[in-house]
């Protein structure tokens, strides 16, 4: 299992998800959240940091598909009240398994076990 903290997408994160079963990461509609502050120059500079420290569910998708991953469940979601629509669209660019739990869910899942190099 592979967890992200707030990170905007990098190949790092890739690395290190390499074949995982299970990538945890965070995930920011960021029109939403734009949407919470009126237009002016904080706004940008709000919306500059969420795009360099932040991952949209179509890029946390993208990454875990780069990544091998067998599942992807998105977790630390902002803003927590928009519409499950907003978070199946990782499932665009993702072609495993698809999970946006709530608090305190419980995902069940088999590790594989790593095969044995000779």
């Amino acid at each position: 299992m592979t967890i992200s903290g707030d990170t905007a997408p990098c190949d790092n994160l890739v690395r290190l998800a390499r074949g995982t079963d299970l990538l945890f990461h965070e995930a920011i509609d960021l029109e939403l959240v734009a949407g919470r502050y009126p237009a002016s120059e904080r706004r940008e500079a709000i919306m500059d940091h969420h795009r360099r420290a932040h991952t949209t569910p179509r890029q946390a998708g993208a990454l875990a598909e780069r990544a091998g991953a067998r599942a992807l469940a998105l977790h630390h979601i902002v803003p927590p009240h928009a519409p499950p629509e907003t978070w199946l669209v990782a499932g665009e660019t993702f072609g495993g398994t698809l999970h946006v739990p709530d608090d305190l869910d419980v995902l069940e899942f088999s590790a594989i076990p790593a095969q044995v190099q000779p």
